[in-house]
C-alpha cells in the first residue's frame, strides 16, 4: 500500500489498482476494507480500482468461491 502515497506525491495522472486481495490466503472483508480505506485516503475513489491477486486461476472452486463472496461483500460494504 506504499504505492498509492507514492503515486499521490508525484501527481500520477491516471487511475490505478492496487493489489488488496491475496489469493494465497483468504483475508477477510474487514482486513480488504482496512486496506481500501487506506487507499482512498491518498486517491478518491473514481481515480482506483481494486485489483485481485493474480492467483484465481490455480486454486480449486471451494477457495475461490469463498473468496468472490468475500470480495463481493467487500464492494458491497464499500459502495455508498
Amino acid at each position: 500500500m506504499k504505492l498509492p502515497d507514492a503515486l499521490t506525491a508525484y501527481h500520477y495522472p491516471a487511475k490505478i489498482g492496487p493489489g488488496v486481495y491475496d489469493f494465497a490466503r483468504l483475508p477477510s472483508v474487514k482486513e480488504t476494507v482496512d486496506l481500501l480505506r487506506a487507499a482512498s485516503k491518498t486517491s478518491t475513489p473514481d481515480t482506483f480500482w481494486v485489483n485481485r491477486e493474480c492467483g484465481l486461476k490455480p486454486r480449486k472452486w471451494p477457495e475461490t468461491k469463498a473468496a468472490l463472496i468475500n470480495i463481493v461483500a467487500t464492494a458491497h460494504y464499500m459502495r455508498p
